[in-house]
């Protein structure tokens, strides 16, 4: 990767320097003027000025003038609960988080925003945090369900406006409903719909920074514009959005029918542990899209088409349908796709119903030893002999590597991991899932280093995985597994 770094008119603490520089010199003269000290409030934020951003929001949103947005008292309203949590004081800092709680909630009675319900929901999140520091444990779980209710209202919001940023209040409510829920063994987890639609939200925001980074700007005749690394971004969008499926955006595509739906949401994720792309209608699918385009679009964007065989599939309808096309692609460009069925089932007398057309396929057998897990490993084996080009790039790497170019926090790219582990521990398999988990984590490291997003990874994993690790009610490999996620993330925020 090449040593790319932000375009910035101060380094923090030139800027840290220069606003003070200004606010002696013009602080008392136009301070009283509210639209100005918000401005002074504004900055001092940015530079994690936290007492100076919230003395200037204090006077911004008391000033005479009313010259202030109310966005003055959202911010002054999370910055005070940022302060209450870090103050050694824990009767002060409740104290300074329960007036933040109490702002923020009138902020919201005026006209509830995405945003609104995402600071209360972080308020909340650091009052639970204080209680938990404390070991008032009730008071805790109260915090945590106020946080995971306000983060629920910001994300249906969010929702509802079709706004970008859909994945930040939904991954604060599921962590809050895995501590909440931690240990107990009949909680189903997390919506299969919202899971999707929180991969989908990070996925867009990934794809759209590589188009805002491919965007060329004015051209200079017989001269390129485009830096080189620039020129890779482009390439790298032509391709996600190209109709030529020769590179694949998907290493399998699930067909099964409905009443299969758990097996193919099991394979799906030993498939994802092991770092393959995988369509799955249940979580590819974005609400409210024509589903039948859509998955037209994504067989032909897989590299094999698997499908699962069992007593059920006769009158599957949707999945007949799958099968025909994917027997055709196969035939068209059988280089590009393959078939590959995957028996769940034995009819009384042993034998296997096989849809129509698939008979004369090489299938794998799920009901011998060791089950859809033993299947997926051999399906990862194949993959790797039958790749198309060993040259070919990883589109997931790539977008990586994209991504880096046009945003070095790269919070995107591990939002994408992190829904993962919320994913595992819901489903109490995060033994299972660790390495590849790990494997994602440390590739991430090796392209961004910034110890300022480590920092911030290692605290929010710290704040739902010690819960994990501290339930006697979870099984040991489970919560060995957790400890270990946590202190390579420790490791990584520490180098």
């Amino acid at each position: 990767m090449p040593d790319v770094r932000p375009l910035t008119l101060f380094v923090p603490d030139e800027a840290q320097t220069r606003i003070e520089q200004l606010d002696a010199a013009y602080g008392s003269l136009w301070g009283a003027r509210g639209a100005t000290a918000e401005a002074f409030g504004a900055a001092y934020g940015e530079t994690d000025g936290l007492d100076n951003a919230i003395r200037w929001y204090s006077r911004a949103v008391s000033a005479e003038d009313g010259g202030a947005s109310l966005r003055a008292s959202e911010q002054l309203g999370n910055l005070r609960a940022r302060r209450g949590e870090r103050m050694p004081n824990a009767a002060q800092g409740w104290s300074e988080i329960q007036a933040a709680i109490q702002l923020l909630e009138r902020v919201v009675a005026i006209g509830p925003t995405s945003e609104r319900e995402g600071l209360l929901g972080s308020a909340f999140k650091r009052l639970a945090m204080l209680e938990e520091k404390s070991r008032r444990r009730t008071a805790a779980r109260r915090a945590l369900a106020q946080m995971a209710e306000h983060y629920r209202k910001a994300e249906e919001l969010a929702r509802k406006n079709h706004a970008d940023d859909l994945y930040y209040p939904a991954m604060n409510r599921m962590s809050a409903e895995l501590i909440l829920n931690v240990g107990e063994r009949h909680w189903a987890g997390f919506d299969a719909a919202d899971i999707a639609a929180v991969r989908q939200s990070l996925q867009k925001k990934v794809v759209a920074s590589i188009t805002a980074s491919a965007t060329p700007g004015p051209a200079v005749p017989g001269k390129s514009t485009a830096a080189p690394a620039e020129k890779d971004v482009a390439g790298l969008s032509q391709t996600l959005n190209s109709p030529d499926r020769s590179v694949s955006r998907y290493d399998f595509f699930i067909a099964y029918a409905t009443p299969d739906r758990q097996q193919a949401q099991n394979l799906c994720w030993f498939l994802q542990d092991d770092a393959c792309k995988v369509f799955l209608d249940v979580q590819n699918l974005e609400l409210g899209v024509s589903w039948g385009p859509a998955l037209r679009e994504a067989l032909e964007a897989s590299r094999a088409i698997v499908v699962l065989v069992s007593t059920h599939a006769d009158n599957a309808f949707y999945q007949q349908e799958e099968i025909g096309r994917a027997i055709q692609l196969a035939r068209d460009m059988p280089q590009a796709h393959t078939v590959i069925p995957v028996i769940l089932e034995k009819l009384p007398q042993g034998a296997v119903s096989m849809p129509y057309g698939m008979n004369s396929l090489q299938a794998r057998d799920a009901t011998r030893s060791g089950g859809l897990k033993r299947v997926a490993a051999e399906l990862v084996a194949w993959l790797k002999e039958h790749q198309l080009n060993a040259n070919q790039p990883k589109v997931a790497d790539a977008m990586i590597d994209a991504k880096v170019v046009e945003d070095p926090d790269c919070w995107s790219m591990v939002g994408l991991i992190e829904l993962r582990i919320y994913e595992a521990l819901a489903q109490r398999h995060l033994a299972t899932a660790l390495g590849g988990i790990l494997a994602a984590l440390q590739e991430l490291k090796t392209r961004v280093s910034a110890p300022h997003m480590w920092d911030s990874v290692c605290a929010q994993a710290r704040f739902t995985l010690q819960p994990y690790i501290g339930a006697a009610r979870m099984p040991a490999a489970e919560r060995e597994a957790a400890g270990k996620l946590l202190a390579q993330l420790e490791d990584h925020a520490a180098i």
